[in-house]
């Protein structure tokens, strides 16, 4: 009721990522699914970066023998002791998964 035009979310997006090599998220195939289907009426010509990195699986990789029990982004959150703060909010679930990204490069 309250979200902005889809036409607008979707020029949101194409500037957020027209330049991007690689796709960074906790479950990214959801995502892209619903990006792609946007993208798809209103960039049909533009591909998604076909590298993709999972953060779920970055983190298991990276914490599973420091007893990370999840890869559920509150399970991550409690066991490197980040901040609930604006947990499950779309900026804030993309800033946590950067941060994860960025320490589990390489």
């Amino acid at each position: 009721k309250t979200a902005i035009p889809k036409k607008v979310a979707a020029g949101m997006l194409y500037a957020a990522i027209k330049d991007a090599d690689v796709w960074v998220g906790h479950n990214p195939d959801f995502d892209r699914r619903f990006v792609r289907a946007l993208f798809k009426e209103y960039y049909p010509d533009f591909r998604l970066p076909k590298l993709v990195v999972d953060t779920r699986a970055l983190a298991v990789a990276a914490f599973a023998a420091t007893g990370l029990q999840s890869s559920s982004m509150d399970t991550i959150r409690k066991h490197l002791g980040w901040s609930f703060d604006g947990a499950h909010t779309a900026k804030q679930d993309v800033l946590d998964c950067r941060k994860l990204y960025q320490m589990c490069k390489f």
